[in-house]
């Protein structure tokens, strides 16, 4: 994801990551997640100079807060237990697809084509399908993004 953004701004992110995770348990995480969107999409620019979206900016907290809390169980464990099962999905490539082809009657769903194509809105509702879906299966948004992302990437 990284060689879609302009450089030098892995260390942007990696500093505004770090101070989210300093914030972790102290702030309510959804305020978190709509600020980092918010400041990414007003200061990181594509590798072409174009403005993110908010797909790729949810897609880069999504996962960075799937790896620190979900697996290294960071800042603390009591924390990490406490916040793991209100972390996004994280919404890539293969798993739109999935989305747009279980959706297929949903027209707004079938005109994303790429996380550039993501508004807050249709991330919301994304994300409120993703939801269903794990919580269905009896699992947290981001172990079902995981199983669904392995799943998906066996049947290519």
């Amino acid at each position: 994801m990284l060689r879609v953004f302009k450089q030098g701004a892995l260390k942007e992110i990696t500093s505004k990551l770090g101070d989210i995770v300093n914030q972790l348990g102290e702030v309510d995480y959804e305020q978190l997640h709509e600020d980092f969107c918010s400041w990414f999409q007003r200061t990181i620019k594509t590798n072409r100079g174009k403005e993110t979206s908010y797909g790729q900016a949810a897609k880069t907290i999504d996962v960075a807060m799937k790896v620190i809390v979900g697996y290294c169980y960071l800042p603390r464990l009591e924390i990490a237990v406490r916040l793991a099962p209100r972390l996004h999905a994280t919404i890539d490539t293969l798993i739109l697809n999935d989305l747009k082809k279980d959706h297929r009657d949903n027209s707004e769903i079938r005109a994303i084509n790429t996380l550039a194509d993501i508004t807050q809105d249709k991330y919301k509702k994304l994300q409120e399908l993703l939801n269903k879906e794990a919580k269905k299966k009896g699992q947290i948004p981001i172990d079902y993004d995981d199983c669904l992302w392995r799943r998906l990437k066996e049947l290519r």
